[in-house]
Formats: C-alpha cells, sequence, structure tokens
C-alpha cells in the first residue's frame, strides 16, 4: 500500500512540474507574441505620426533649420538663502544646417546672462563662442574665443540635433529613430496612446493626440551607465504648418511657454560657420547678405 501510495505521489508531482514547464514556456510565447505585435504596431502608428508631420518625403528634404524665439525667458535666482524665479526679456536664433553644424544667438541683455553667441561646426573641428555681459562686465578674457572642437562641444552637439529631431522633425534624411514599442498610458483621468522612440543614447516617450496623430507631450531619457535617466519634459502645442511641416509654435516646459517660429530650407550666410562674428553683426548675421 506504501509502495503504491508513493508510485502515485511520485507521478502527481512529475505531472505538475511537466505542467508548470508548459505553462512558463506559453507565458514566453505569448510574451515574445506580444512585444512582436507591439513593435509591428509600432511601426505602422509611427507612419501615420510622420503622415501627421507632413510626410516622410516632406520631412527627409530638410536641410537646414531656423528656430526663432522672442519674448520671456524665465530662471531660478538664489539669494541669501532663498530660491526665487526671475523673468527676464529673450532673444534667440538657433541656425541647424544638418548634419553637423548649429549656430545659436542667445541674447538676454541687460540681464546677467548677457549674450551669448556659439557656432559648432563638426565638418571642419571648429568652434567659436562670442559673449556680452553688458557694460558693467569686466572680463578677465577676451570675449571672442575661437578653438578646435573638444569632446564636451562635439557631444554637446551631437545632443542639440536630436534634440532638433526628438522636438521639431522626429526624423530627416539624416536621423531615423529606433523604434521601442506603444503603450497606453494615463494622463489625469483620459488614457492616452505613448510611443517610445530611440536615437542614441536618448530615448523620448511621445503622448499622441488622439484625433491628428502629432506628439502633445514628450519625455526625454538618456542613457548613463547604464541606467535610463529622466532629462526633461515639454508639451508642444498649437501646430501649424511650415514649408509643409507641421510644427509646435508653442513649448511648455517647466511650467513656462515659449512661443517659437521657424524657417526650412533658408539661405544663410556660409560665413557665420568659418568666420567669428563680431557682436555688431546682431541677431540676423546668419542671414545673407544682400548684394548691392
Amino acid at each position: 500500500m506504501d509502495k503504491t501510495f508513493k508510485h502515485i505521489w511520485r507521478s502527481i508531482i512529475i505531472l505538475a512540474v511537466f505542467m508548470q514547464f508548459v505553462m512558463s514556456q506559453e507565458k514566453s510565447d505569448l510574451q515574445k507574441s506580444q512585444k512582436k505585435e507591439n513593435f509591428s504596431s509600432a511601426e505602422q502608428l509611427w507612419e501615420k505620426v510622420i503622415e501627421a508631420k507632413g510626410g516622410r518625403k516632406k520631412l527627409h528634404e530638410v536641410n537646414n533649420l531656423v528656430v526663432s524665439f522672442d519674448g520671456v525667458g524665465y530662471a531660478l535666482r538664489f539669494k541669501r538663502n532663498q530660491t526665487r524665479e526671475e523673468s527676464f526679456s529673450a532673444r534667440e536664433e538657433s541656425v541647424y544646417v544638418f548634419p553637423n553644424k548649429l549656430w545659436q544667438w542667445k541674447d538676454a541683455r541687460p540681464y546677467v546672462f548677457g549674450l551669448q553667441v556659439e557656432m559648432f561646426n563638426l565638418e571642419t573641428n571648429r568652434y567659436y563662442r562670442v559673449v556680452d555681459h553688458g557694460p558693467e562686465y569686466d572680463p578677465v578674457e577676451n570675449p571672442y574665443r575661437e578653438m578646435e572642437l573638444t569632446e564636451i562641444q562635439k557631444q554637446e552637439l551631437i545632443s542639440s540635433m536630436i534634440y532638433a529631431h526628438i522636438l521639431y522633425l522626429l526624423e530627416s534624411n539624416w536621423m531615423k529613430p529606433t523604434l521601442l514599442g506603444i503603450t497606453e498610458a494615463r494622463e489625469g483621468l483620459k488614457k492616452v496612446t505613448m510611443i517610445q522612440i530611440q536615437f542614441g543614447q536618448y530615448q523620448a516617450h511621445y503622448v499622441l493626440d488622439e484625433k491628428t496623430l502629432l506628439p502633445i507631450k514628450v519625455s526625454t531619457y538618456k542613457q548613463v551607465n547604464e541606467q535610463l535617466k529622466f532629462q526633461d519634459e515639454y508639451e508642444l502645442k498649437d501646430y501649424k504648418e511650415t514649408n509643409g511641416v507641421m510644427m509646435p509654435q508653442a513649448l511648455k516646459h517647466n511650467g513656462n511657454v515659449q512661443k517659437q517660429t521657424y524657417k526650412i530650407n533658408v539661405e544663410y550666410n556660409k560665413n557665420i560657420f568659418i568666420t567669428t562674428i563680431k557682436i555688431e553683426d546682431g541677431t540676423e548675421a546668419w542671414k545673407p547678405k544682400t548684394k548691392m
């Protein structure tokens, strides 16, 4: 009787182990299948997002992009152990020449940030910086500085180019993201669709408008020492067409709304990427010189 009982008990254990193995295999196959379906859905959804932006043909025709901002900037100031937010007038012009040049004019004068102009040219491996902090500022060094690009500056240029795609273009002839998948998320009480993409070390997680499929919110992350670290969050608002591409006319960041305008495939002064500009050249130094 004991032998019979032991035999039955052994058979039950073997059957239970076998069933557990079968169920784990089915679960693994289901997860693989779901992952494959998710990626396929992400591809299909991304095609619709690109179409909503204006279509791949239009996006891949973008050779340069000018982003202009003229309004109010915000900064945190630390004074007497207190932190407060201050506003100041600001004007910015960013000229992206894809895939390897960037010129930026950031003017907050007479605020403490002053003026800073930077040029990055990976093609020639050159960089320059021009600063002016106003009449009360007595610079220790020459406000004009030109040099070879350092590794830090190269990474800064690459980061700026990636963010230009994350916020404005999504993809181009020079940069196409890796699709990671789609998920359902909640914005308050509302269920939303989120699509995740990756550019190199950076990830962008987009919330899409349910009607237009244009990105209305993006959270960015960066891979640092095998860890994915949160970087920033932007709301993308008030889309309008520029040269056939839908562009957000306002970005909300850290609670503040910044209105922007764009120009695509413009004629520009190529000398700004060769010779250091002068401060008196002004914010429109990037524009081509008119022929007399």
